[in-house]
This record gives C-alpha cells, structure tokens and sequence, in this order.
C-alpha cells in the first residue's frame, strides 16, 4: 500500500467513526445512554438495548427475529402519557406527579409509596374525580407489582373541585393483601378512568424514570 492509500484507508476510517457517533435512546419508557447510532442518515438501535428494555431477540438462519412483550396493561389502557414533573391531560382533568416518596403500606404490613399529584379541574362545572369517572389508581414497579391507592388518603375524591381550580393530594399506594416484603423501583402510576353519563375519559400514564 503506497502512502496515498494509506492516508485515504485512514481518513475514510476517521470519517466512518465520526458518523457513528453513539447517543442516548428512550425505549418503552426507559432510558439508555449509547443505544442508537446514526450512520449515513439513518439511525440504528442495538440489539442488546433492545433486549434491557424488555424485547425478545433470537437469530437464526431465517433473519434477526424481535418481538416486544407489552408493558403490563399498556396494550389494553388507551392512555394519555407523561413523565414525572410534567402536565398532562384529558377532556376533564390537568395532573402533574411532582414526586414519589417512600412510606408505610397503608392497608398494614410493609412498605408502601406516597405520591403527590397535583389535579385541576377543566370542565365547566364543579365535579369530584370519582364523579368525573375517576376510578382506581395504582402504581406499578419495574417487577410488575402492584400497589393500589387508599382512598382515604384521597382527601378531595369525593369532593367537588371547582372550575379551574386545583387541588395537591399526598396519595398513599400499597399491597391490599400485604403480602409484599419490598418494593422494586417504582415504573408508573396509572389513572383509570370508567364509563360515566355513556362517556369515558381517557386514563393516564405516568412513567416515574
């Protein structure tokens, strides 16, 4: 090889690195830092970033098969989504989960979580969220347990909220049959929302990471 080849092999090499630059990607709500690349214009996301957030991945002789598991219930919830910190909405509600905290189950045994939600009322009316279609709440952790609300730790559920006017609740989550000795990362909290006056909100989803 004569020293132009050389320098050219050596440059196209540079540039090959440069244009494959990693970056961070979200996938099924989680992040990964160094998951994708971008090459020629286009972007390509790794097997085994794929793989963390969940995706079954096998090769054979047939090609590279992937297949995601949903996320539970996210294949049967049609939900508005957000992140922890952010607003979101639907026809009638404003929330925003500002955190999530740690604290004891609040049906007995164990440990439990606390969520502050701030919630405004849209609507033109005064309403209270169960008479709105509110219905459950529940947080999810990255093991798929689930710990549900306590509504008496839902001081306005029942109370009419007038419109525009907004409420902050410290809702408390926990194992209803206290069976749980530990709770793994909180993942979401869920917002369900059932059929009332032959309409039905949509639910919420909030990712917590």
């Amino acid at each position: 090889m004569n020293p132009v080849t050389a320098t050219l092999t050596c440059a196209v090499a540079i540039g090959a690195v440069l244009m494959i630059a990693p970056k961070a990607a979200t996938i099924n709500g989680k992040k990964y830092s160094d998951a994708a690349i971008v090459q020629a214009g286009k972007t390509y996301v790794s097997v085994e970033s794929l793989k963390a957030a969940g995706a079954q991945v096998s090769n054979s002789s047939a090609g590279l098969q992937i297949n995601f598991a949903p996320l539970g219930g996210r294949d049967q919830v049609d939900a508005v989504e957000g992140r922890i910190g952010e607003w979101i909405q639907n026809d009638l509600w404003r929330i925003r989960v500002e955190s999530i905290s740690e604290t004891v189950n609040p049906f007995g045994r164990g440990p439990g979580l606390m969520a502050k939600i701030e919630l405004r009322n849209l609507s033109a009316k005064p309403i209270a969220p169960y008479n709105s279609g509110m219905d459950k709440l529940q947080i999810i952790d990255k093991n798929q347990a689930v710990l549900n609300f306590s509504q008496g730790t839902f001081k306005s559920f029942f109370k009419d909220i007038a419109p525009g006017g907004a409420v902050m609740e410290e809702i408390k989550f926990g194992d209803q049959g206290n069976k749980l000795a530990a709770i793994a990362d909180p993942e979401k909290l869920m917002i369900f929302f059932r059929a009332t006056g032959g309409k039905k909100s949509k639910d919420f989803r909030v990712f917590l990471k």
